[in-house]
């Protein structure tokens, strides 16, 4: 009895400390971890949370520094770790932007990791060691914190304060992340002096509390209305605070076939919209966006220097007078010198000549080279900017430069146009990567009717592939087959990608018999491999040790699992966010089985058409029986690329019947003795 109450005790004592460590704090010091918050096991809201933030604190304020106003942003960041799976969250980084004479400082890093050791909290802080500058490209760099001593259990925090005279260039706060937040908490002091347009965000909108305001003597550098000096002036500003504060915030969970994450998560974005009581405006456009890259020696002044490729582009001349030939010449030319260095970017950080003398560069040194041999050619050509999947959409209302990072070449002849993109060597002529297939893009040009308009970006290929086979089972049931691979656009583009990935045809082979059970690979070519602009081809001789299976007294074939073996991406009840094709797609699968001698078709499946609302996707499967012969027919597409949330049943239900053909095997049975 008395054991079962110590129990009792030690069960509601746990119960007790956890609910403490998970109340909502009303402010938080730094330094101060509890030893609740260390005991904790799990967050109550979300027990399969690696870990979660305990607190992600901002302050936002306006200062004047050497006579100009000035940006302060304090921020304080508690995590509490569970296990190692968390431990990612111990990498930390801060970007800065830099521009002209001027450039944003990360000051005042301060970290720690506490743990539990013998019942005594220990505190370890990080260094300056833990703390690196990286420099991306000539506007863009990054402060990097590494908390290398993370143990399960422990709690780590950190400080900074972002200084920033880009009063233009406030970053946005983000609420939500990948591990749940138990309160997130921003405010903003805005001197009267300037107006800020704050957007919340769509799918979890961040709660504004009451607004207060107070006052702050500032001393600005006021250049007179008739040029002369600078002159300083004391005066005070009102301040208007506005608060926002979430808690309780999940995590964010990415769903198949969407976007970056930045398009959907919670957070908080900020425009400048006036200064200097209304007296300069500051809504951008993207014509004045296009022009500062156009006018950026980065940018715009390295497409009229072409002549570390003179050589090169004056065979092209010679050789033909035809727009679209010297396009596909120029293009060849690039995509097959230049190697991508994985960097996405809308800057040459060294200018061209460099990188293509090294053969190497960024996405922005490949694609404004392609641009400057282009017009060199007399092709008609601009520069497209847009931002890849993975960076987020463009918004069209919001003109800013941060919402770029990466450059396209853009083609018009005969009014046709043609976008290009040479950092992949896999793709043929008009293809565009899927990170580049981000829906529009801005034109930077001379012209100033074009300058600064939008292009829609869409895919010129499908994702296609066909297969079409042949298959004879013996009266073993083990069966010989001929299956023949065809592949075109991004399904050519994805082969092609294998095929470099696994160089070894043994070891590419030896990969596809362990994707398929029971499988021996005895005959294997292939066509077009290298050929990129055109489709591709591979023939497979196959033998499968028993294709058939035994339940009870009944046998079961399944032809779809010998060629295709995939899973349903849509399972859960229930979509947050639209889901996003990068392109079409297209299958078409044709299957001829001889079946043992004496074998039939138990019962024919009725031949089903199933069709999406507004032409979006198509299913034609049946079963046709002759003799002693099956023959599988298996068509699908899917044109629309972009489905809506409230769309997502209908689409889930599609998809369950296109994965049950593929998992519900066909019944067959000896043929009744007439």
């Amino acid at each position: 009895m008395i054991t079962k109450l110590i129990r009792s005790y030690y069960v509601i004592l746990i119960s007790c400390v956890s609910l403490i460590a998970q109340e909502v704090p009303k402010k938080m010091s730094y330094g101060k971890v509890s030893e609740e918050m260390l005991k904790l096991k799990t967050y109550e809201k979300d027990s399969t949370a690696n870990a979660f933030v305990i607190g992600d604190v901002g302050r936002l304020y306006f200062d004047v520094k050497d006579g100009k106003w000035v940006t302060y942003f304090k921020r304080h960041t508690r995590i509490k770790v569970f296990n190692k799976e968390g431990y990612d969250q111990g990498d930390i980084s801060i970007p800065y932007y830099m521009a002209k004479n001027s450039e944003e400082k990360v000051t005042n890093i301060k970290g720690a990791i506490y743990s539990l050791e013998n019942g005594k909290i220990v505190k370890e802080k990080i260094s300056g060691d833990d703390v690196i500058k990286e420099e991306i490209d000539k506007n863009h760099g990054v402060y990097k914190i590494t908390f290398p001593n993370l143990k399960e259990g422990c709690v780590f925090e950190y400080t900074y304060v972002h200084q920033s005279e880009f009063t233009y260039n406030i970053n946005d706060w983000d609420v939500q992340r990948e591990i749940p937040v138990l309160f997130s908490s921003y405010n903003m002091e805005i001197p009267e002096y300037f107006k800020y347009q704050v957007t919340n965000s769509r799918y979890y909108t961040i709660p504004e509390l009451q607004s207060g305001r107070n006052q702050k003597t500032f001393n600005l550098r006021i250049t007179p209305p008739d040029g002369g000096r600078p002159e300083l002036h004391t005066f005070d500003e009102d301040i208007t605070v506005r608060k926002w504060r979430a808690e309780y915030v999940p995590a964010f969970k990415e769903e198949p076939f969407m976007t970056s994450p930045h398009d959907y998560l919670g957070r908080l974005e900020f425009e400048l919209l006036s200064s200097n009581y209304d007296r300069e405006f500051h809504s951008s456009s993207w014509k004045k966006v296009m022009n500062e890259l156009r006018t950026s020696v980065s940018v715009g002044g390295q497409l009229g220097r072409t002549s570390y490729m003179k050589a090169q582009l004056e065979a092209i001349k010679s050789e033909t007078e035809d727009p679209m030939q010297r396009a596909f010449l120029a293009f060849e030319l690039v995509k097959n010198r230049m190697m991508w260095d994985g960097k996405a970017t809308i800057y040459s950080k060294d200018g061209l000549k460099k990188p293509f003398l090294e053969k190497k560069g960024s996405s922005a040194d490949i694609n404004l080279m392609l641009v400057a041999a282009l017009q060199e050619l007399d092709v008609a050509a601009v520069p497209l900017f847009t931002s890849t999947r993975n960076y987020g959409k463009i918004v069209r209302s919001s003109p800013k430069m941060t919402q770029l990072n990466y450059v396209l070449a853009c083609v018009n002849i005969n009014d046709k146009i043609i976008l290009l993109d040479a950092t992949d060597k896999l793709l043929s002529f008009g293809m565009l990567p899927k990170r580049a297939l981000s829906y529009q893009g801005v034109v930077m040009s001379d012209n100033s009717h074009v300058n600064g308009e939008f292009i829609n970006i869409k895919p010129s290929n499908t994702d296609y592939e066909s297969v079409r086979s042949s298959i004879v089972i013996g009266d073993d049931f083990s069966a010989n087959a001929e299956v023949i691979y065809t592949y075109k656009g991004y399904g050519a583009y994805r082969w092609r990608k294998k095929l470099v990935k696994e160089p070894e045809e043994e070891e590419y082979l030896t990969k596809i018999e362990e994707k398929h059970s029971n499988v021996l690979i005895d005959e294997y070519s292939n066509e077009n491999k290298d050929k990129i602009n055109d489709f591709g081809k591979e023939n497979f001789k196959v033998t499968f040790e028993s294709v058939v299976e035994k339940v009870g007294d009944k046998l079961f074939y399944n032809p779809m699992q010998m060629i295709e073996k995939s899973k349903n991406p849509f399972t859960q009840e229930a979509r947050k966010y639209p889901i996003e094709f990068p392109f079409p797609i297209a299958r078409k699968f044709m299957i001829e089985t001889q079946l043992p001698k004496g074998y039939v078709v138990s019962e024919v499946p009725k031949p089903i058409i199933m069709k999406l609302p507004e032409n979006a996707g198509k299913l034609r499967y049946s079963v046709q029986q002759s003799g002693d012969k099956i023959i599988v027919i298996f068509d699908l597409k899917i044109q629309k690329q972009v489905f809506l949330p409230t769309e997502y049943g209908i689409l889930k239900s599609f998809f369950d019947k296109i994965y049950q053909f593929e998992t519900n095997p066909i019944m067959i049975s000896k043929r009744a003795v007439e």
